[in-house]
């Protein structure tokens, strides 16, 4: 079995390693200026985010000399896949919105975190994800009128009327 310290060591590299690749891939694009942003200001701004998280995964895990107390920060990651698995639902909801639009991937994607990553019971979960799913559509489309992409669920909501 993998000790838990290498485990959460191995948890920072490969989140290190997705901050330096998300950095490049966002310097790459226009950044653009605070009033008017660019398509890769955002991205930059997560890959920072990644990167901070990362050190502090690995300089908070990093072994101390002799007898030495376990870190305060591996006891915020009981299990190491949570992290990949964040990771890999905002992959599926980026592939499922250019496809689905945002509220069907949006929905889904607050259900998995729901479910799968805050252990909620289903009813909590479907519910939570259903009302977030629609308030934020309320907020963004209705109120604040941003135009948003085309959505599947939206037009087959619309249709039935």
């Amino acid at each position: 079995m993998i000790p838990k310290l290498a485990i959460l060591r191995r948890s920072g590299l490969l989140t290190l390693a997705l901050g330096v690749f998300f950095l490049y891939q966002s310097l790459k694009l226009e950044l653009g200026s605070w009033n008017e942003p660019g398509p890769g200001l955002w991205p930059l701004l997560l890959s920072l985010l990644v990167l901070t998280a990362s050190f502090v995964l690995l300089i908070g895990n990093s072994e101390g000399g002799a007898g030495s107390e376990k870190k305060p920060f591996a006891a915020l990651l009981r299990d190491s896949r949570l992290p990949l698995a964040a990771i890999a639902s905002l992959v599926l909801f980026i592939v499922l919105s250019r496809y689905a639009g945002l509220t069907l991937a949006g929905g889904i994607m607050l259900l998995a975190w729901l479910r799968l990553l805050g252990k909620e019971k289903w009813t909590t979960s479907i519910v939570v994800a259903a009302g977030l799913t629609a308030l934020c559509h309320v907020l963004f489309a209705v109120a604040l009128q941003v135009p948003l992409p085309e959505d599947w669920l939206l037009a087959l909501w619309s249709a039935g009327r």
